[in-house]
């Protein structure tokens, strides 16, 4: 059994990605599913490295098409 946490009485089990034996492991301690908002947080690095996948994947569209 898990004794409750302090101030908050409650414990992030984080996303279980819909896979049912995770979700029955997790309901097994009573937990619940809680809507939230994620936050991510990205580096310039990775943002430029996002947009330049974004280009090559447009460019290689394109030409497909032609």
């Amino acid at each position: 059994m898990i004794e409750p946490a302090g101030w908050d009485d409650w414990f992030d089990f984080n996303p279980s990605m819909g896979m049912g034996g995770v979700e029955q492991f997790k309901s097994s301690f009573g937990a619940v599913p809680y809507a939230c908002r994620a936050v991510r947080r990205t580096s310039m690095v990775e943002k430029m490295l996002g947009t330049a996948g974004n280009w090559a994947r447009k460019s290689g569209e394109r030409q497909r098409l032609q």
